[in-house]
């Protein structure tokens, strides 16, 4: 709801049957099972990443939560340092819009090394 809204540029329109829908509750109930697949990883989430980018992606049973736990936490950390999320690289977006993409310079490409 919120993109359509800051970039009207963009979007044409804006309709939502279930507002938020709460989101915060979608992802709150992956932080136990995430502990506990993190253990196998001495705790680092950017362990599991190297282990997650080095290998056939979705083969382990942890990959789908950690994913996605770690993509709200960066989406997070960029509306919380005041920039908004960018199109990723490909994606068109609608005519006289300028999107930057997410390419190998984002965060998530240049975490440390464990």
């Amino acid at each position: 709801m919120i993109t359509p809204m800051l970039r009207p540029d963009v979007f044409g329109a804006l309709a939502t049957h279930a507002g938020d829908s709460l989101y915060e509750c979608s992802y709150i109930p992956e932080f136990p099972a995430a502990v506990r697949h993190l253990r196998k990883y001495d705790g680092d989430i950017f362990r599991w990443w190297h282990d997650f980018r080095s290998r056939v992606a979705f083969t382990k049973p942890e990959d789908m939560t950690l994913l996605g736990l770690l993509g709200v936490a960066f989406l997070f950390v960029l509306f919380l340092e005041g920039r908004l999320p960018r199109m990723p690289a490909g994606l068109r977006a609608a005519p006289g819009a300028t999107p930057e993409p997410i390419g190998p310079s984002s965060e998530l490409a240049s975490e440390p090394s464990p």
